[in-house]
């Protein structure tokens, strides 16, 4: 079988924001357990709660997604702080209408029409996004990409009529 197998890795933009909400996080965190350790039995508990939410809440501020075409098929990964990854997405792609640079003139036709918008890109604005619209279940989806020129080839290889570069 000829199946075409293409990932693509996009890295997230690093923000000030995240940054700056990571060390005000631990130091909130480190306050409060030090100040328990104290003597200050009070700030202890919700030292441990802030130790929680640092552990399971800042990993979600990195996120890195992973494309991956094969068989007709395109999986998206969300990769959380490079070592968490959880399944975001699975599209079949011969429900795909329409792939194209954001602002293409073939997306005009659905510029009227009620879709859910889906954002799997970096944020970073000066990178070139793909639109794809797609079917998926009852609603259609306006789904936001950064694809790789690698994985751009292999979807109009297999998409010629639905995939414009």
């Amino acid at each position: 079988m000829n199946d075409v197998y293409v990932e693509w890795l996009v890295p997230g933009k690093n923000s000030p924001a995240a940054g700056l909400i990571r060390v005000a996080a631990y130091a909130v965190t480190a306050m409060l357990l030090i100040g328990g350790l104290m003597g200050i039995l009070l700030l202890f508990v919700p030292g441990i709660i802030m130790l929680a939410v640092d552990y399971f809440c800042l990993p979600m501020l990195s996120v890195e997604y992973e494309y991956l075409f094969c068989a007709g098929e395109l999986q998206i990964d969300r990769i959380f702080s490079k070592e968490k990854r959880k399944k975001a997405k699975n599209y079949e792609l011969a429900k795909m209408e329409v792939f194209a640079p954001e602002g293409s003139s073939k997306l005009d036709q659905f510029n009227n029409v009620s879709t859910r918008n889906v954002d799997f890109t970096s944020g970073d604005t000066s990178k070139t996004r793909y639109v794809m619209i797609i079917h998926n279940g009852d609603a259609k989806e306006r789904v936001l990409l950064e694809p790789g020129e690698e994985m751009l080839k292999a979807l109009r290889m297999s998409y010629p009529s639905k995939v414009t570069i």
